[in-house]
């Protein structure tokens, strides 16, 4: 029976630590709203367990946690809808609770930051964010913490900054690198005279399986 569950599986991130899991020859679940879609990205692995839930419903998001030690949490929302954050954690925290899951990993964005204070911007910066993705990210991960103070279950927070990688094409790199593979110029936004922190999706997927 797997032990980790990826819950929002479908994603690059998702597939990301997919990889690395396989590769461990790991047994994992991956959870998700739509079958096609958690059919079509695992159907052809057989250590994947594909699992829909439906996270308005208390059973649904439980049942999907069930025998599960470590949750992986990769849910993501449009990006105007982002005032769902908060609320699908707590969902999913209430079922994973009731289900006994003994850890959950989130994995997170820079967001809760708000502006950079130092550079570079370490754990240890103030969580004070300045836009409304960020209020709610902070929101996401304040529930988080309250059920790791309160011993409900262990957590963590990943924090990742841009990205690049195979099947990414919402980076802020991804225009540099159609430039250079049509041999045109990239337009980015700067000012690029300082270190920048990119991270690369095989990366991310061996962090988040270790």
């Amino acid at each position: 029976m797997p032990q980790v569950a990826l819950f929002g599986a479908v994603g690059a991130i998702g597939q990301s630590i997919a990889r690395t899991l396989r590769s461990q020859g790991q047994p994992y679940r991956v959870v998700g709203r739509s079958q096609s879609s958690l059919l079509k990205a695992y159907g052809a692995d057989p250590l994947a367990e594909p699992v829909t839930w439906d996270p308005d419903q208390p059973a649904s998001v439980e049942a999907a946690a069930a025998g599960i030690d470590t949750l992986i949490y990769l849910v993501g929302v449009d990006y105007w809808r982002f005032e769902l954050h908060p609320q699908l954690m707590r969902q999913t925290l209430d079922g994973a609770i009731a289900a006994g899951v003994r850890r959950i990993l989130l994995i997170g964005t820079v967001y809760p930051y708000g502006m950079a204070r130092s550079n570079p911007v370490a754990e240890q910066h103030p969580r004070q964010p300045n836009s409304f993705k960020g209020r709610m990210r902070k929101a996401q991960e304040d529930l988080l913490w309250k059920a790791h103070a309160d011993g409900k279950i262990q957590a963590t927070v990943l924090r990742l900054p841009d990205f690049y990688g195979p099947g990414v094409d919402k980076s802020l790199l991804h225009g540099a690198f159609q430039a250079a593979v049509q041999g045109g110029t990239a337009n980015l936004v700067g000012p690029w005279t300082g270190p920048m922190s990119l991270s690369s999706f095989p990366t991310w997927g061996r962090w988040s399986a270790a």
